[in-house]
C-alpha cells in the first residue's frame, strides 16, 4: 500500500511541476507579445489607449500556450488540465507584479486579466482535442 501512495505523490509532483513549467513558459511568450505592443505603441502604430487592451490579449495568448502545452504534455484531461494551467499562469503573473510594482492585485483591470487566464487555459486544453480530430 505504501508503494501505491507514493506513485501517486510523484504522480501529482510531476504534474505540478509540468503545469508550473508550462505555465512560465506562457508568461516568457506573453512578455515576447508585450515588447512587441510596446514597441508598436512607442513607434505610432498603435495608440496609447489600446495599452492594456494588449496586455490582456498577451495574458490570453499566454495562458492559451500554457494550457495547450499542458494538454499535449499530458494527453487527457485537457480542459481541467487548460484551466489549472491558466491558473498556474495567472499566479506567476500576480507574482511577478508582486516583485515589479510591490503589489499584487492591480487596482483597475485584474478581473479581466484573471478571465484571460482562465478561458485562454481553457480554450488552449480543448484546442488541442479539436486538432486530434482533424
Amino acid at each position: 500500500m505504501q508503494k501505491q501512495d507514493g506513485d501517486v505523490k510523484n504522480r501529482y509532483l510531476q504534474y505540478a511541476l509540468r503545469i508550473l513549467l508550462f505555465a512560465a513558459i506562457g508568461l516568457g511568450a506573453a512578455m515576447v507579445i508585450l515588447l512587441i505592443a510596446a514597441a508598436l505603441i512607442s513607434g505610432g502604430v498603435l495608440p496609447l489607449d489600446s495599452a492594456y487592451v494588449c496586455s490582456v490579449v498577451a495574458c490570453l495568448c499566454g495562458a492559451f500556450g500554457a494550457g495547450f502545452l499542458t494538454s499535449r504534455a499530458f494527453k487527457n484531461r485537457g480542459l481541467i488540465l487548460g484551466v489549472v494551467a491558466g491558473a498556474a499562469f495567472f499566479v506567476l503573473l500576480i507574482i511577478a507584479g508582486l516583485i515589479v510594482y510591490a503589489r499584487a492585485w492591480p487596482q483597475t483591470g485584474g478581473v479581466p486579466m484573471f478571465a484571460a487566464s482562465l478561458l485562454g487555459g481553457a480554450g488552449g486544453g480543448v484546442a488541442l482535442s479539436f486538432i486530434k480530430k482533424k
